[in-house]
């Protein structure tokens, strides 16, 4: 983020004070429309395929934040590379606000599992505000047969010959973590098929294509209760309400240690601070509404509202975490 240039806040300030005079809008307010923005649409970009937890929740906010923001939020899937490509493409768009990027866990992982990335995760983008958190899941095939982990771990382990397959959403992703965690903690082997997006892996594995599934509650909560996946754990440190009857997986290993999935807005570096104030102030808005509390609670996520620099920091501390997971769990990509 950059302070606010001289005119920029001469005009700021000239601009709350008549707002003030006229007992028009709040000095919130007048900052955000001061500033100009947004004056068009905003891009919010889900550098996933659609299906996936990262694209649904971009997909909601977007619907809340348009009318707060007075211009349409529209939601631009550039998939690939596990989130690389997306994460490029903002990383380079001018630095407005009118370019947005809705990044999780996988923005994170990737600088643990690749030697070079094209951008610099911490000094190539402004962070905007944290959305949510919520846990992961371990699903399987319906026609496999399988009814709990215990069952799981039982087939896997006399399948080491023809080892059973999962799906994730993307190489170095943090359902590929889970997945190479959770063979080490069990000891089992199972051969690793990476998709671009969670929704494509999600379609295999219903199709039992791939036998067991690592992804999102909030993006597999469909088809679990359809039944055409089978949730055999809950990747959380508790049981779940919207699924109370699965275990989490620490309850069959008391040293696993969860790997929530958070999901949150960055930009490009260099954005002008009231329009990152502007944007954190009605993204957090949203997320404290009931309406879309109740909502992200029906998907097993918790919205949490936050600071810009609060989410630096957590963006931070995430990338130290996964290169020592990444190390301990021998993840690499190139």
């Amino acid at each position: 983020m950059i302070h606010c240039i001289p005119g920029l806040a001469r005009r700021l300030m000239m601009s709350a004070l008549a707002a003030c005079a006229l007992g028009g809008a709040p000095a919130a307010r007048a900052e955000g429309d001061a500033a100009g923005f947004p004056d068009k649409p905003v891009r919010l970009v889900v550098p996933f395929a659609a299906g996936g937890s990262n694209d649904i929740m971009a997909r909601y906010v977007a619907s809340k934040l348009g009318p707060r923001l007075g211009q349409s939020v529209v939601v631009d899937n550039k998939a690939g590379a596990n989130s690389i490509i997306g994460s490029e493409f903002v990383s380079t768009s001018a630095p407005d606000g009118y370019t947005l990027l809705i990044i999780s866990n996988a923005f994170t992982t990737n600088p643990a599992v690749y030697h070079k990335l094209p951008y610099d995760p911490v000094k190539s983008f402004t962070p905007v505000a944290l959305l949510g958190t919520g846990p992961n899941v371990l699903a399987v095939w319906p026609g496999l047969g399988v009814k709990s982990l215990a069952e799981l771990v039982a087939l896997a382990k006399s399948r080491r010959a023809e080892p059973l397959t999962y799906a994730s959403s993307g190489l170095g992703g943090i359902h590929h973590f889970t997945g190479e965690i959770f063979q080490e903690t069990a000891g089992i082997t199972m051969t690793h098929i990476p998709y671009k997006g969670a929704g494509n892996g999600m379609n295999d594995v219903m199709s039992g294509h791939v036998q067991v599934l690592v992804n999102t509650v909030a993006s597999a909560l469909p088809q679990i209760r359809n039944g055409s996946l089978k949730a055999v754990a809950i990747d959380n440190p508790t049981r779940i309400p919207v699924l109370p009857d699965i275990p989490t997986i620490a309850e069959s290993y008391p040293q696993w240690k969860s790997n929530a999935v958070w999901w949150g807005i960055i930009g490009p570096a260099g954005m002008p601070a009231p329009v990152v104030q502007r944007l954190n102030r009605e993204i957090n808005a949203v997320l404290r509404t009931p309406e879309v509390r109740d909502w992200m609670q029906a998907q097993s996520a918790q919205a949490a509202p936050s600071s810009p620099d609060e989410f630096g920091q957590r963006i931070g501390q995430e990338i130290t975490k996964y290169k020592a997971l990444a190390q301990s769990a021998h993840i690499a990509i190139n």
